[in-house]
């Protein structure tokens, strides 16, 4: 958009043309009350308190009006002052405002605003009305204290996609006597709030996400269990970085001593709502924590009684779960320099295949300058919700926006952002062919980018080859007999019938006639989201995945690679070329005897586990941990997100035992009073010691996990700086000043190309994936989280079954010994007659299938 300079206030400013006026002067720190306003959201107009007067005398509105160049706003008349403080009386009317028990109070938006427009008394007064309190998930509405502002409207509309509750209609009193005596947007304002009250209107059941707590400015919305538990003054407020997925959003743990010991307590967690909703994960789940094991300096009286230094003289491998930190994985990089271990991750190890070639840092903000959208194999729903949050913000709030989703199971929700998604379906292992598909619906606009690029003649060729099988396999037109035969098969659509057929599409069962209209597409406004599973096809031998994605950023378009683990960028980046290939399976032990390996799981399955011990230790679903770490609320260190964004974690509760820290601490203090430990190390040094020495020496002072965030690799991108020196907030404009950004890591060259594999697709009825707002073994402990661990399908698959949600059932598998056993939950957003089912209850099933985001054939429920 053009630069266009305004005056706001008497303030000359130079701004982006087209954005509100509120927005703009919060960039530029002019203060603008609002109630009813959502950064980046409609506006509801259900406030008026953003009034303000045009240079021409003119009454507006700057949550809803745009800037354009020459535009002269006044806010601050005294006429505006008036009418301000006149609303504010209104709101008040039957509201207290000296309330002690109400869980709002320290912190209430209309409090506030009560104090600014200097309201000393009341003028108006109304009868009450009875109004009986609703909740809906986690939430508690008390409509006695609620203002209608909508925000809760708007963000579950314009933010979640959900659009489950509005403004209904009320029978109150009405202010009518005071239609003559009250200015007209006062009285408007309060008339409109007697008329209506909030209803949750779906036909579906809400599923947490909590954002319209935390958006409400009153105590109208509260969290259950918070409520009158603490008051908001007393909190502590510490920022930090949700860890269960890529998206790494903005979390603010609140804090306080919760017993006469002085220990501290998690009550809830909030979020900066104007610029970052979070998921029901990252609200809720955070009451389970590592019940650590207090440490005497890491053990050293004898390696009979320090695992550790046991697992890592034995060990050939560490298996490192996604969820590591930036300081663990640089940990385990130098076990596995100094000791001959290989790492395992699977994510991490295909993350590494697209650094040399694609940028990988093109953010939320990108996205929503966006006007086509298009996500392959990528379940945001359930793999990143801020990314389902951007989508759906971005085509309720703009005109125009396409997305198409193609995935191989449909996604209601996403269907109901706009009549302008567009599932397109095809079978599982054939995201190549679904790119391809991409690829040749752009072919023209491609072949004009490459024609003007320096890079032309290996971009063409490239593009040749990426394509060549596909367009080899298009399927001549049937001869037709009669005109009766010419007739019927003549599409309505001229652009769809001019669409050739290619078996190899046919065959994965993609249309490509659905994407007929980005034939015309701006390459330069179009993102392409990639998540897991297409990712994963990286690390198959002759993979064109990289190379396709390559030309498509070469020519304009933004690539984003959404990775399903929180730390699998900063894995990918940190480990390096220490990260193998290990394609196998490490559920069973007797597997990884047979392989000869001993495997360490870090956060992960391996032979011995290295994780937290969680406190709610009547559910061991992960398994007892022979090593105990702390959880991410109970350690400093930081993560790399989908962004390529470093990502500081607080330390908000106390954590009493080891972290690998501290082993690699004590094995280097071992190491280096060898005349004493000399007999207790014979059995774990390693020969190459001697190789590795100076890397220790180096290390040697290191007592913390965030020592090490300063020493993260530069080579690799990151900054030699200390973890608290890092910001964590939002500008008050919404600009991200989280942490910092690290540079791409391109090579210059361009990535091998391949022919798109025509791949032999597979038949299913269940996927392995973490239900919604769930994404591991913590939020299945947490009795915070709603939703619960299980089985889950369509509502119409259920009844179909003459199933009853909550019943325990068994799937089995005819080509796979045993079954799985588990309660049975409707996802309402699946439509499908298939399963969803938790990656560690499918793993009871052996095989390679228990990581997220895989296919699984026939599988058969019966009730136990």
């Amino acid at each position: 958009m053009a630069k266009v300079t305004i005056t706001i206030n008497n303030r000359t400013i130079t701004c982006q043309e087209g954005e509100t006026i509120v927005d703009v002067a919060r960039e530029n720190g002019i203060f603008i009350p609002t109630i009813c306003y959502l950064g980046g959201c409609s506006p509801t107009l259900a406030c008026k308190m953003c009034m303000g007067e045009s240079g021409d005398g003119k009454r507006v509105y700057t949550c809803n009006t745009k800037a354009k160049d020459g535009l002269v706003i006044n806010t601050e008349t005294e006429q505006i002052r008036k009418e301000r403080q006149m609303i504010m009386q209104t709101y008040d009317v039957n509201h207290p405002l000296e309330c002690g028990v109400c869980d709002k109070s320290g912190e209430c938006e209309l409090q506030n605003l009560t104090l600014y427009t200097k309201v000393a008394h009341q003028d108006y007064a109304l009868a009450d009305d009875e109004k009986h309190e609703k909740s809906w998930a986690q939430a508690l509405y008390d409509p006695n204290l609620c203002i209608v502002c909508e925000r809760c409207v708007t963000t579950c509309k314009d933010n979640i996609g959900e659009a489950k509750l509005k403004a209904g209609k009320a029978d109150l009193h009405s202010p009518d006597s005071y239609k003559d005596s009250m200015l007209k947007d006062p009285y408007s304002v309060w008339s409109k709030k007697q008329k209506s009250l909030i209803e949750f209107v779906s036909d579906t059941p809400c599923v947490d996400c909590g954002e319209c707590i935390s958006v409400c400015p009153v105590g109208a919305l509260t969290y259950k269990d918070f409520s009158y538990t603490a008051n908001a003054w007393e909190l502590r407020k510490t920022n930090s970085t949700c860890h269960y997925c890529s998206m790494g959003c903005h979390i603010t743990y609140e804090t306080r001593h919760h017993n006469t010991l002085g220990e501290k307590k998690t009550y809830r967690v909030s979020n900066d709502f104007h610029f970052a909703p979070i998921c029901g994960a990252g609200r809720f789940g955070f009451s389970v924590l590592s019940a650590g094991v207090e440490s005497n300096g890491a053990g050293l009286d004898s390696s009979e009684t320090t695992p550790y230094f046991k697992h890592l003289g034995k060990a050939t491998a560490m298996r490192l779960g996604s969820s590591i930190t930036n300081e663990e994985a640089m940990i385990v990089s130098i076990f596995s320099a100094h000791f001959g271990i290989k790492l395992y991750n699977e994510s991490a190890r295909a993350y590494q295949k697209f650094l040399p070639y694609l940028r990988l840092n093109n953010t939320l903000q990108d996205l929503k300058d966006s006007s086509t959208i298009i996500a392959l194999g990528a379940p945001v729903r359930l793999q990143a919700p801020l990314l389902q949050y951007a989508i759906n913000n971005t085509i309720r709030t703009k005109k125009g926006i396409k997305f198409y989703y193609l995935h191989p199971i449909a996604d209601t929700l996403l269907a109901s952002f706009s009549r302008s998604v567009t599932h397109i379906p095809y079978k599982p292992k054939a995201d190549e062919l679904a790119l391809g598909a991409l690829l040749i619906s752009v072919q023209s606009k491609l072949e004009e980018a490459i024609a003007q690029s320096p890079q032309a003649k290996e971009l063409g060729a490239m593009l040749s080859t990426l394509l060549s099988g596909i367009l080899a396999s298009e399927q001549p037109p049937a001869k037709l007999e009669s005109s009766a035969d010419l007739d019927s098969s003549v599409d309505s659509s001229p652009a769809q019938s001019a669409m050739p057929t290619y078996l190899a599409l046919q065959e994965a069962g993609i249309e490509l006639s659905a994407l007929s209209e980005l034939a015309s597409v701006d390459l330069s406004q179009m993102s392409v989201i990639v998540g897991e599973e297409a990712m994963l096809c990286a690390l198959q031998e002759n993979s064109a995945m990289v190379a396709g994605l390559q030309i498509l950023e070469k020519c304009g378009a933004r690539v984003y690679v959404i990775p399903a683990g929180s730390n699998t960028a900063g894995i990918a980046r940190i480990c390096g070329e220490l990260l193998e290939l290990d394609s196998s399976s490490l559920d069973s032990s007797l597997e990884s005897q047979s392989r000869d390996e001993f495997v360490i799981g870090v956060r992960a399955q391996g032979d011995v586990l290295w994780d937290c011990a969680w406190s709610d230790g009547a559910r061991m679903l992960a398994g007892e941990p022979e090593v105990v770490l702390p959880s991410h609320q109970q350690m400093l260190g930081s993560m790399t997100n989908f962004e390529n964004r470093l990502l500081p974690f607080a330390k908000v509760q106390a954590y009493q035992g080891d972290d690998l820290a501290s082993i690699l601490y004590a094995y280097n203090k071992a190491r280096l009073e060898m005349v004493h430990y000399e007999k207790e190390l014979e059995r774990f040094t390693p020969s190459t010691q001697d190789n590795t020495s100076a890397l220790l020496d180096y290390f040697s002072t290191y007592t913390t996990l965030s020592d090490y965030t300063k020493a993260l690799p530069q080579s690799k991108g990151y900054a030699p700086k200390e973890l608290a020196s890092l910001a964590n907030h939002y500008t008050q404009g919404g600009d991200d000043k989280r942490g910092y950004m690290l540079a791409p890591l391109l090579s210059g060259a361009l990535a091998p190309a391949h022919t798109i594999a025509q791949a032999k697709p597979i038949s299913f009825n269940a996927f392995i994936s973490y239900p919604q707002n769930l994404f591991g073994i913590q939020n299945v402990l947490d009795s915070n989280m709603q939703q619960k661990d299980g089985f889950y399908t369509s509502k119409a698959h259920l009844e179909k079954l003459g199933l009853t949600e909550g019943e325990c059932i068994t799937l089995h598998r005819p080509s796979a010994q045993g079954s799985i056993t588990g309660a049975v939950y409707i996802d309402y957003a699946m439509s499908e007659d298939m399963w969803l089912i938790s990656p560690h209850i499918a793993r009871e099933w052996g095989e390679n299938i228990a990581s997220s985001y895989t296919y699984v054939e026939s599988t058969k429920a019966t009730k136990e």
